[in-house]
């Protein structure tokens, strides 16, 4: 088995664990999505350039914590997003060019085309909280973005605070979050669409 096809397995409500062979180099788009007694995933280790698209784990209620393999080679957004029982993610070791870090349970990854080395927030697991700060680096390099989507789904988090070195919070950042109030500083220079959608328990953004 070299590829999961996208939304393989999606709504599956038979299945409570999953191994997946170190052959595997593509996990396809919400392949495990909205699995809702998926309890515990588990990576061979020694494959090579495994690619994992958006949503592929998203919304699986019981799946308690991941752990990525040191050898995934692309990450496509926030791969997570809606498991609301996953407090922290892993990576089993480091990745290739430190293409992705993770720090406190959350995991970053290195900017496309940024000449200064700097990371992006990109998978904020969605049953950390109540709250967190955007760290201002992440092994000596600044912290200047937020993914699309980053904390999309985080029901536990209720309080943030930005750090002075992000400049911009990617479209849809904390859409369907548990924010109850938000402060974004003036050193943010970009905004996407969508920040606070479907925020039911927001109360304040200055």
């Amino acid at each position: 088995v070299t590829s999961i096809k996208s939304e393989a397995l999606k709504e599956n409500k038979e299945i409570t664990e999953i191994t997946i062979p170190a052959s595997v180099t593509m996990i396809g788009f919400g392949a495990f999505e909205k699995m809702p007694n998926l309890e515990k995933v588990t990576f061979e280790p020694g494959g090579t350039q495994l690619s994992i698209r958006l949503d592929a784990f998203a919304r699986c209620p019981k799946l308690k914590t991941l752990v990525l393999p040191k050898h995934v080679k692309e990450i496509t957004g926030n791969i997570t997003k809606g498991s609301t029982a996953i407090k922290e993610l892993k990576l089993a070791g480091p990745v290739e060019d430190n293409k992705y870090i993770e720090q406190d349970g959350v995991i970053f990854a290195k900017n496309r085309d940024a000449e200064d080395n700097s990371y992006c927030l990109q998978i904020y697991p969605s049953g950390k909280g109540p709250d967190y700060t955007i760290p201002e680096s992440v092994q000596g390099h600044k912290v200047t973005k937020t993914w699309p989507g980053a904390f999309e789904g985080a029901q536990a988090l209720k309080h943030i605070t930005i750090s002075r070195n992000l400049k911009e919070l990617g479209t849809a950042s904390f859409e369907e979050s548990g924010l109850v109030d938000c402060t974004i500083p003036r050193t943010v220079e970009i905004l996407g669409n969508s920040m606070f959608k479907k925020c039911k328990d927001l109360k304040s953004v200055t």
